[in-house]
């Protein structure tokens, strides 16, 4: 009884630990890691639909030993004014989560100028463009 209870909870843990891998090794990048793999571009904009749009992002990468192919990204956003504030996650895949598209997908905003900038973890501001959202 008492090795089947171990067994138990030996599989539990493996499998909590298995369904949470990828939130545990999910790591902000700074700006200095985006450089260090070799650049990133903001594409121009995509429409949607009325107040949806898409911000394509292209990573150049050039350094291997920087991302690997158990790597994956995905980006996340704030807007404030006139402001598309981005970051890149990074984290290992797991074979069960899809990686998102490279994109900032931003809803519910309204048409114009908008200055894009990466968004350190201590909440500088790296400027690199404006998009107009039409």
């Amino acid at each position: 009884m008492q090795k089947n209870f171990k067994i138990l909870t030996a599989c539990f843990v493996m499998f909590f630990a298995g369904a949470c891998l990828s939130t545990l090794t999910a790591t902000r990048q700074d700006w200095d890691y985006v450089m260090r793999t070799g650049g990133l571009r903001v594409e121009a904009p995509v429409k949607e639909s009325v107040g949806k749009y898409r911000i394509p992002l292209t990573l150049h990468i050039t350094e291997a030993q920087e991302i690997n192919s158990g790597l994956c990204v995905r980006f996340d956003h704030i807007v404030a004014d006139k402001s598309i504030q981005f970051w890149m996650i990074t984290y290992l895949a797991d074979g069960k989560h899809i990686p998102p598209a490279l994109a900032i997908s931003v809803e519910d905003i309204k048409p114009g100028t908008y200055e894009v900038s990466y968004r350190n973890r201590d909440g500088g501001l790296i400027p690199l463009g404006n998009v107009e959202l039409r």
